[in-house]
């Protein structure tokens, strides 16, 4: 009787530890599960982000304080610079993005249809306007 009683408690250990060790990939799949949403969330929280840096940029780039400067006659050498710059690019044709919604230029709202923009020449632009740089006209609206 007495080593049945024995048999029987160890098999009684053995439910209890197999049900312990049940519980803990249980728990382990549902940290691991838990811990994937966090990464996808915060991505698509990155993503958001970079969509409004973009979008604000465009923004900053449509403000009419900055559509157009008046040449104050101080050319410099930098045409010359800017030109081969602008033929190097021309052959470049990454960087264009198709902006939609409050981002786009006022012909395109008016037309209602998406703005082909390029980030990076408008950047330059802006930080060339920056830094002191005149132009005669104001770079096309898209």
């Amino acid at each position: 009787m007495r080593k049945e009683a024995e048999i029987e408690a160890e098999l009684l250990r053995q439910i209890v530890a197999e049900e312990e060790r049940e519980w803990q990939e249980a728990e382990a799949a549902e940290r691991e599960r838990v811990a994937e949403e966090i990464r996808k969330l915060e991505e698509e929280e990155h993503q958001r982000r970079e969509a409004e840096h973009r979008t604000e940029a465009v923004r900053q780039v449509q403000a009419p304080e900055s559509l157009m400067r008046v040449n104050d006659g101080s050319g410099d050498d930098r045409d010359a610079e800017e030109e081969a710059e602008k033929k190097g690019k021309e052959e470049e044709k990454d960087g264009w993005e198709i902006v939609g919604g409050s981002g786009r230029c006022k012909a395109c709202q008016k037309e209602e249809t998406a703005c082909k923009i390029n980030l990076g020449e408008i950047e330059k632009w802006w930080k060339s306007t920056e830094k002191g740089k005149v132009y005669k006209k104001a770079p096309p609206a898209c």
